[in-house]
């Protein structure tokens, strides 16, 4: 289970799967959503993930 929030409100929820060590997929929690999935690594200590449209996002982890 995932929970999305923007600006401390919930904006999406749904269910996380991890297929393989580099590889994640979810479902929101909304009628007839589709499983959706991305890759994710790690290069010299950067942390991206290449959507299914090839777009690139960084992760950061924030303390708290």
């Amino acid at each position: 289970t995932y929970v999305t929030t923007q600006d401390g409100k919930v904006v999406e929820t749904g269910k996380w799967v991890q297929q393989t060590p580099n590889t994640f997929c979810f479902t929101k929690d909304e009628k007839d959503a589709k499983q959706m999935c991305a890759e994710e690594r790690i290069e010299n200590g950067v942390w991206t993930t290449t959507n299914a449209k090839g777009q690139v996002s960084t992760i950061e982890r924030l303390p708290g």
